[in-house]
């Protein structure tokens, strides 16, 4: 089960970490890659701005996935328990 609180650290140490940690490999990987073009931007000044804001952006779409695929997994265990449980008939449903 995906845990927002451990995606929100891993993006926290690197932006795209918490993305490869949610098993989305390819946008972790182009969040990598935007994020090493804003450090290269810093040099003239527009990544002073664009790198805080897209490390911003990424930690938190981190833990908004997180916590999208926890509660799909919380959701399926439910449906799946429920399965295998008889359904109860109410009174006057039933066949005459």
């Amino acid at each position: 089960m995906k845990q927002p609180m451990l995606a929100l650290a891993f993006s926290f140490l690197f932006t795209g970490l918490g993305q490869m940690y949610n098993g989305q490999y390819v946008k972790g990987l182009l969040f990598v890659a935007i994020q090493l073009v804003n450090f290269a931007l810093i040099y003239w000044f527009v990544g002073l701005i664009t790198a805080p804001a897209f490390w911003l952006y990424a930690l938190l779409e981190a833990v908004g996935t997180a916590d999208r695929l926890r509660a799909e997994q919380e959701r399926q265990q439910v449906l799946s328990a429920g399965e295998g449980a008889p359904e109860a008939q109410s009174e006057g449903t039933g066949p005459p």
